[in-house]
């Protein structure tokens, strides 16, 4: 008897027609718990620890080889942004992601795949604008203390900025996706 098209030998068995097993919906339900609790404590180090398990969960439950390989380049390149950017700081609110992952896994709960999908494009357009908003700051507080005569006699300790605003070769190692 042929495997049907969408049904590989090495995929594990499925908890409905296309839905994700019991345990993986658990498995996402505690990534976003545990994201919501750090988040609400400020326990950044936490967080991301529970950020990866629950999107990680979530590409395990998707089925999806594509979905899980994507899922961890982002992140590659998300912990690459927080070092290289933002030193440590997190890009916007780690509260506001954990009441997201927490509503997208009620929804993966419920059934509702169409709801799911609409909060984690909503999830991602957040991040994305957090993102991109703390780029912004950066790159302009950078460029005011460069035309600020006073602001370019000593270094930036918080940024990690030279006087005019250099950028020194970062200190962690930087891999590609391949």
């Amino acid at each position: 008897m042929p495997l049907k098209p969408d049904r590989g030998r090495d995929r594990p068995p499925r908890g409905g027609p296309g839905g994700p097993a019991p345990i993986e919906v658990r498995n996402i339900q505690k990534g976003a718990e545990r994201s919501l609790d750090a988040g609400r404590e400020g326990d950044a180090d936490t967080f991301a620890v529970a950020d990866e398990l629950f999107h990680n969960a979530v590409g395990i439950a998707a089925h999806n080889i594509f979905l899980r390989s994507s899922v961890t380049n982002v992140r590659r390149l998300a912990a690459q942004s927080d070092v290289l950017l933002f030193h440590g700081d997190t890009p916007g609110s780690l509260e506001v992601a954990g009441r997201q992952h927490v509503a997208i896994a009620d929804a993966i709960a419920a059934g509702d795949a169409d709801r799911a999908a609409a909060l984690m494009t909503e999830h991602i357009a957040t991040t994305r604008q957090q993102f991109e908003r703390r780029i912004r700051d950066r790159l302009f507080s950078v460029g005011a203390r460069a035309a600020d005569p006073a602001a370019s006699a000593a270094p930036d300790t918080t940024t990690g900025t030279d006087a005019v605003g250099a950028t020194p070769e970062p200190t962690l190692p930087v891999t590609s996706a391949s």
